[in-house]
């Protein structure tokens, strides 16, 4: 069997006291914010522009933090594929929405989820398949998916594919 690529995408900030979780779920998506970096299709700015709006937007930033927000980006537009396992942490009820990305990256030009200051725009289609409460893992598995980067590929998985065989018959 081919082993999957694992992506954590987070879905609100716990010092804000807010998430789209919920909302995420139940219209089949994982959405992240940026709206605050980003004003519009982001597949419509080139590498550069991108990196120029960063550095706007961060200009005390080192190019160390320039430089992951760039990956993280990347990541969320192109190295994302589907099929790939998304989990994103859900911190007010210590679960994890597991599910599989079914579709690329979307910009909701019309439309967004969220509410309360931060705007989700930014999404990609994500068959959701299940709930996993974090003490289902092991303590390193738990302190991977302590990043605080939005998106970044969790180091340890092995109890995740593990649940996840047990719960899903073909991924």
């Amino acid at each position: 069997m081919e082993r999957m690529g694992f992506w954590v995408v987070r879905t609100g900030s716990r010092e804000r006291n807010f998430t789209v979780a919920d909302a995420c779920w139940r219209r089949g998506v994982i959405a992240v914010s940026w709206s605050d970096w980003f004003d519009g299709d982001l597949r419509e700015k080139s590498r550069r522009r991108l990196e120029e709006d960063l550095r706007a937007w961060h200009s005390d930033a080192s190019a160390g933090t320039i430089g992951n927000h760039r990956h993280q980006l990347h990541s969320f537009l192109e190295e994302m594929t589907i099929g790939d396992v998304v989990i994103s942490p859900d911190w007010r009820d210590s679960r994890l929405m597991v599910g599989t990305i079914k579709g690329g990256y979307e910009y909701l030009s019309d439309s967004c989820i969220g509410s309360g200051g931060l705007v989700f725009r930014h999404i990609r289609p994500i068959d959701w398949q299940i709930k996993i409460r974090k003490d289902r893992l092991s303590s390193a598995e738990q302190r991977s998916l302590n990043t605080p980067m939005t998106i970044y590929r969790p180091k340890q998985t092995h109890t995740l594919e593990r649940l996840l065989a047990e719960w899903i018959v073909d991924y």
